[in-house]
């Protein structure tokens, strides 16, 4: 792998993948906090049902969606409930038209609540909690709540959006500066290996291009232009006492 592939590999192609996998990672992360999110506020909602459903005269089963003075915010976000009687027949349900099972019964949920994320037919997914409880006469009843997650995909869409692009920009200026690093970085460096291969081939009348940097490339050339003096100057001085030597020889 030549120096300029491997400078645009370790300095921008590898970061672009960390870059990438570390968003991905938080995208994980962000849909996690945000179901949680969800789910405590069904869990809420739950304790708060299950304590008052048979609060009534007469211990009447009942929802409390349409009581409550948010009922536009549970609209809104497509808040659900559902109440089952012993015999797993729906007896109660908010609003009127629901997704809800039409029959669960106490023995087909737990006594603690649980959850399950479930997609309709239309695509859309939705977070349900099921949860058995037994009324004043000791009767189980199952109790079902869900909510959409339409705004956490919402949500999770407009991260990812984003991701993407602030992702792919900073992939684009870490390409181009490596690349512009990396250009500049292969000239010194080959600069350096020409005038080593003219070494070789015993040419030390030049010396190495001048090199403005001031990092290692910069002292390996200083260091490089003056063994190339002391090597010219030792090959004068061989010249010279080769040509002395001649002279005498030729004139004795």
């Amino acid at each position: 792998m030549t120096l300029h592939r491997r400078l645009l590999l370790f300095g921008a192609v590898i970061p672009a993948g960390l870059i990438a996998l570390a968003l991905f990672l938080i995208g994980l992360v962000l849909d996690h906090l945000l179901l949680e999110s969800v789910d405590r506020g069904l869990t809420l909602q739950a304790a708060s049902e299950s304590v008052s459903l048979f609060d009534r005269p007469g211990q009447d089963a009942h929802l409390h969606f349409g009581d409550s003075a948010l009922v536009a915010d549970l609209q809104r976000l497509h808040h659900q409930g559902a109440l089952y009687g012993p015999d797993g027949a729906r007896l109660l349900a908010y609003p009127a038209e629901t997704f809800a099972p039409e029959r669960l019964t106490a023995a087909d949920v737990a006594r603690a609540p649980a959850l399950q994320t479930r997609v309709l037919a239309a695509g859309e997914r939705v977070r349900e909690l099921s949860l058995a409880i037994d009324s004043p006469r000791g009767e189980p009843h199952a109790l079902w709540l869900a909510v959409s997650l339409a705004s956490n995909d919402a949500a999770l869409a407009a991260y990812a959006r984003a991701a993407a692009l602030i992702g792919a920009a900073v992939t684009l200026l870490m390409l181009l500066l490596q690349v512009a690093h990396a250009r500049g970085l292969v000239h010194r460096v080959q600069q350096l290996h020409v005038h080593m291969q003219r070494l070789q081939d015993g040419d030390f009348s030049t010396l190495p291009p001048a090199d403005p940097g001031t990092d290692v490339v910069a002292s390996l050339r200083d260091a490089i232009a003056d063994a190339t003096e002391k090597l010219r100057t030792a090959s004068e001085l061989q010249h010279r006492l080769v040509a002395d030597a001649a002279h005498e020889l030729r004139t004795p």
